[in-house]
């Protein structure tokens, strides 16, 4: 399974999309700034955000007017995050390219990522719709609680289940919830994108830890460098003995080079890798069963393969 084939029964609408995000980047007569949105359009994601909006949509039959511009508002904002993400964390890589402030200094990502902000902002507005604003500004306000409550938790060994999973819910769930909401005008949908959203992060923080650089195309253990602590190593000090949970803590304390591959051997040995994996599948049943009463369709199907498409990632 592959987001292509998933995403086929809105492909003609992803393609306005893109056409959407190129307009909105390519709206400058500075050939520098021209230079640099073009390196940002040549490093687009996944489009998991704009094809929930889309999904949301033609799902319900009486979703969202003006589909393509909202998905692209999304995109945009999620596109935003990440420039100012990849400073905060000092990030060099994504898309298997180097970062945009890797490649170009700090202030260029952030500078962009406001001017993302305004033109997601804009495009809402034009809907007319108050009600649409008001879901996408919370949800923003959300995510910009959330990274913020992180940094400020950075080093904090101690931290627990509950409040990683109020970052992650804030900083991650509530934008996938919102590109749900926004779409279908649907109560059901927001909590698929908001379980969905819950472990898609959880994945990736998974991933982080466990995954492979160039199969990921970002650097790996990047929570680890910046000091933030994530839901598997969480568990991992549940399952280890009051020694050895000290003596790593100690490790991770002292930026030890080696603390990477202690942390992946005593993940599966531990158990600690199983039970996050067992974490987030609850989540992806959860998202599942709230399209429950859906009315079957293509766009319903979709759902659920993409359900299982981010499954199958750990």
């Amino acid at each position: 399974m592959n987001l292509k084939t998933i995403y086929q029964p809105i492909e003609k609408d992803l393609v306005e999309v893109d056409t959407i995000i190129k307009k909105s980047l390519n709206n400058f007569d500075n050939k520098s700034l021209l230079k640099i949105n073009q390196y940002l359009l040549d490093s687009l994601g996944k489009r998991i955000r704009p094809g929930l909006v889309i999904l949301s949509a033609k799902a319900v039959n009486n979703g969202v007017s003006n589909v393509a511009k909202i998905a692209a508002a999304m995109e945009l904002i999620h596109m935003a995050s990440l420039l100012h993400d990849d400073v905060m964390d000092n990030s060099s890589l994504r898309h298997n390219q180097p970062t945009v402030n890797a490649k170009f200094g700090d202030g260029i990502p952030i500078g962009l990522g406001d001017y993302l902000y305004s033109t997601a902002f804009e495009l809402i507005a034009d809907s007319g719709d108050n009600d649409l604003m008001k879901s996408v500004v919370s949800a923003v306000k959300e995510m910009s609680e959330g990274q913020l409550l992180q940094v400020l938790q950075r080093g904090n060994l101690d931290l627990s289940k509950e409040q990683y999973l109020t970052f992650v819910e804030k900083k991650t769930a509530s934008l996938f919830a919102a590109s749900c909401e926004v779409g279908g005008l649907n109560r059901e949908l927001k909590q698929f994108g908001l379980n969905f959203g819950i472990a898609f992060q959880i994945i990736d923080d998974y991933m982080d830890l466990m995954g492979e650089e160039k199969k990921l195309g970002k650097g790996v253990q990047q929570d680890l460098s910046v000091g933030e602590v994530t839901l598997p190593l969480i568990y991992l000090f549940e399952e280890i003995p009051d020694k050895e949970k000290k003596e790593l803590k100690a490790l991770l304390s002292s930026k030890d080079k080696k603390v990477g591959d202690t942390i992946r051997s005593r993940l599966t040995s531990s158990g600690a890798d199983k039970i996050t994996k067992k974490v987030i599948n609850s989540y992806l049943d959860k998202a599942k069963e709230s399209l429950v009463n859906l009315e079957d369709s293509m766009y319903k199907e979709s759902f659920i393969q993409l359900v299982d498409f981010v499954q199958e990632k750990c």
